[in-house]
């Protein structure tokens, strides 16, 4: 009988976000596959993939180890990801150029898989006074606890659920901000006012205004806000964080009744203290807050 479903094997026993994140890359590209969790040499013969154990193509714990260009050496996960991530991601956007696809690619590597990759080869620890945790120890935390009699497999399966979404959003999210360029490149064409740009829509615009706006003209970026109004926001020097020109001091924190009468507005929601995004709730008073600003 003819096998449909794709065997994988990972190692049984005490797991990590490696071989977790990377069966739930395998399990997000084949329509059926199963994760078996093995040490049985037998196992091995019979799989299509084998990974984080048995010394082949998707084991990392050898003499041998390849690294990445940066110098982060890759683990099972990072294996696992540079041998189906771009498939996947074809998988999900099939009109996307060969070069989009290699964009998701690395943004995802770079976001979530090389860290997995870094701390289970033991590259990377940060010492940090207050402690963030890291996937791998979120991930590590699935595993059964000596005091209890948890099924490791099915903890695994859970870790696995845990981590999908995780892989997901990190995708979806390469792939909103390329397909917000169009939005970006279009509203920048088409404004009215030089130094300011009104996008249709909120979308991620920061990295395409730069490759659009190589002059740096524009000062204010006004989008509609997902809950309540409209957004004016400054724009950042290249390379910085500090603004190109900061809303006024004397609007900065001040009630929406006093930045009403200072711009001879009636529906001003907010300038934040730091001077960098404010609110109001129509596009008009937007525009002329924006304008207002850049007369200071």
């Amino acid at each position: 009988m003819t096998r449909t479903k794709v065997l994988a094997v990972t190692h049984s026993g005490f797991f990590h976000a490696d071989e977790v994140m990377a069966s739930a890359i395998l399990k997000q590209y084949y329509d059926e596959v199963e994760i078996l969790r093995s040490r049985n040499e037998e196992d091995f013969n019979k799989a299509d993939i084998v990974f984080d154990v048995g010394g082949g193509e998707f084991d990392h714990h050898n003499d041998y180890k390849e690294y990445r260009d940066n110098g982060v050496p890759y683990a099972a996960c990072g294996l696992i990801w540079r041998a189906f991530g771009q498939k996947l991601i074809w998988k999900y956007k099939p009109s996307f150029s060969e070069e989009q696809v290699e964009e998701v690619f690395y943004s995802v590597d770079k976001s979530i898989i090389e860290s997995i990759d870094a701390v289970d080869n033991g590259y990377f620890v940060e010492k940090d006074e207050v402690h963030m945790p890291t996937l791998n120890q979120l991930v590590k935390g699935f595993n059964p606890n000596w005091n209890t009699d948890l099924d490791a497999d099915a903890q695994f399966k859970k870790a696995i659920e845990f981590c999908t979404p995780i892989l997901l959003n990190a995708i979806n999210g390469a792939i909103a901000a390329i397909e917000a360029e169009k939005i970006v490149k279009d509203s920048f064409d088409q404004r009215e006012i030089d130094n300011i740009l009104i996008l249709e829509k909120f979308c991620p615009w920061k990295r395409h205004l730069r490759n659009c706006d190589e002059d740096g003209s524009i000062v204010y970026v006004i989008f509609k806000d997902l809950v309540n109004g409209y957004r004016v926001q400054a724009v950042s020097e290249r390379d910085s964080r500090e603004s190109i020109k900061e809303f006024p001091r004397e609007w900065a924190g001040k009630a929406p009744q006093v930045i009403n009468e200072l711009l001879d507005i009636d529906d001003a929601i907010f300038v934040h203290p730091g001077g960098f995004i404010a609110g109001t709730g129509s596009l008009s008073s937007a525009v002329k807050m924006a304008e207002l600003a850049l007369m200071y």
